[in-house]
């Protein structure tokens, strides 16, 4: 068989008796991850050679409140608690003030790594250098996809027809609802999602941009219950009991998805 035979390569196959040149290797490299002050989704597409968190966040420890899974098991730096970060996992992370974090590590190759979407809610990493269009990524899974969001509350709900998540990014992490469990296959780096579908943009005037909850909820209200209450341009916004801003759209005559 024809592929890749040498050993020491990610691509490795042990059936391979003939070397076609297709080997891929380990690639030490570093990425740089911002974080907002408050609750952030992250992730990297770097495999750190020490997995725990306490020694990736050592750069900024002093301003780690929280590190969690989609799970919820954390690393809480003040109570002696640590987690391992595992490849292709986003996860939520608490941070006081802007940080930025310098990972060092073996990069991963997106096709040699697909992402194993368990049923129900997942925090997966975006794995590609380069940023790709969020409904393009999610095609070949989109009737098991029930809500896609970033870290900013921007969302993609195939069932409406919804998305204002432009592209995806390296060093954010996504959650992901699906319907079954499926599989999540990146294209590699050196190839391209096709032509680009426009997402829709929340440019808000009126109202700030609410601050992340840490909360993974959405509102969803039909064009059809809006359309002789709002005006192309109107906002929404949506407030807590205790009168705290959670989420805000602008109508754009379509459904309204409002992450809080």
């Amino acid at each position: 068989a024809y592929g890749c035979n040498d050993e020491t390569a990610l691509n490795f196959v042990s059936s391979n008796s003939v070397d076609d040149g297709s080997c891929i290797y380990p690639i030490i490299d570093t990425q740089i991850v911002s974080f907002v002050n408050g609750w952030s989704l992250f992730s990297t597409y770097i495999e750190p050679q020490f997995a725990s968190m306490d020694s990736v966040f050592q750069p900024i420890i002093n301003q780690v409140t929280i590190v969690k899974n989609n799970t919820g098991v954390a690393f809480l730096p003040a109570w002696g608690m640590d987690l391992d970060i595992v490849n292709g996992q986003g996860y939520q992370a608490k941070i006081d003030g802007p940080a930025v974090l310098e990972i060092l590590g073996t990069q991963l190759q997106p096709e040699l790594n697909p992402i194993d979407l368990n049923e129900g809610w997942n925090i997966i990493a975006y794995l590609r250098e380069q940023p790709a269009d969020c409904i393009l990524v999610f095609e070949d899974i989109t009737d098991f996809v029930t809500i896609v969001k970033d870290g900013s509350g921007n969302v993609y709900f195939p069932e409406w027809g919804f998305s204002n998540i432009d592209q995806m990014l390296a060093g954010q992490g996504y959650q992901v609802k699906v319907l079954l469990a499926q599989q999540l296959q990146y294209l590699a780096n050196n190839q391209s999602y096709r032509l680009e579908i426009a997402a829709v943009e929340n440019n808000l005037q009126h109202y700030k941009s609410p601050l992340n909850t840490g909360s993974n909820m959405s509102l969803v209200i039909e064009a059809s219950q809006l359309e002789s209450l709002l005006s192309f341009g109107d906002e929404v916004a949506v407030y807590s009991n205790s009168n705290r801003l959670v989420g805000a759209f602008v109508y754009q005559d379509q459904t309204i998805v409002i992450p809080v």
